[in-house]
């Protein structure tokens, strides 16, 4: 038999149970330690406030919603259905506030604040750019034959191009001012900065997308892109 190897497995037992003794006292039996655990797998009071704060959501409304926006100045929350009726909650009712529909309903915007509505309808076949008032509760049309219409990133202002004009329409003051003469069928129309607006074609796999940069301040129109098939999104910064 040999005693060495057997000693010396015994010598390593008892260092190893020590090692778990000494881990177990330092880990559980010491108050200071298991304080700072216990601290580290318990969740933090935030976290448990953001869980309670995430399960008492709850729907504004069960209805169909094209879409919604906040009035900014009242901290008002207004809906407009499929059918183009705008509605505007109060606790949690709907409140109907225009009961006007609009047809083949495409598109809507709110104004910087969002005091003020842009809407599209009547699209594709003769398209009808209209501008609702969440003060009044009423709507009121841009000239007819505009194409294609866009808010100011930070005024009450909306640029619209109407086949001749690209004119800016400050619906504050209810005063109108030709930016540029211009004559297109079509047009996509962005308004990226105070200054800036983007003008651009429909994107088609047959023809080039030409884009055009207007800078309000000096007048002036600059071809940006020529390219078959593209489609322009800006950044809210410009």
């Amino acid at each position: 038999m040999n005693w060495k190897r057997i000693f010396r497995i015994l010598i390593t037992l008892l260092v190893i149970a020590g090692i778990a003794w000494a881990a177990y006292y330092f880990f559980y039996q010491n108050p200071a330690t298991s304080s700072i655990i216990t601290s580290i797998l318990q969740p933090s009071a935030q976290t448990e406030q953001a869980t309670t704060t995430a399960t008492t959501l709850m729907a504004l409304t069960t209805d169909p919603v094209f879409d919604y926006w906040l009035n900014q100045q009242t901290n008002e929350v207004f809906l407009m259905n499929p059918a183009g009726q705008v509605l505007k909650l109060s606790g949690t009712q709907e409140v109907l506030v225009n009961s006007q529909t609009l047809s083949q309903l495409n598109h809507v915007a709110a104004s910087a604040k969002g005091d003020y509505l842009l809407a599209e309808f009547n699209y594709p076949a003769q398209p009808v750019f209209s501008i609702f008032n969440a003060s009044t509760n009423n709507w009121s049309p841009l000239p007819s034959g505009t194409i294609a219409a866009a808010w100011a990133p930070n005024a009450n202002k909306v640029a619209y191009v109407d086949g001749s004009t690209l004119t800016i329409f400050d619906v504050t003051t209810n005063k109108k001012t030709v930016a540029l003469r211009l004559t297109q069928k079509e047009l996509n129309l962005q308004w990226t900065t105070d200054n800036t607006i983007i003008l651009s074609t429909l994107p088609t796999t047959q023809l080039n997308t030409q884009t055009w940069t207007v800078d309000l301040a000096k007048g002036t129109i600059v071809s940006a892109v020529d390219a078959p098939g593209a489609e322009i999104q800006w950044a809210k910064d410009g």
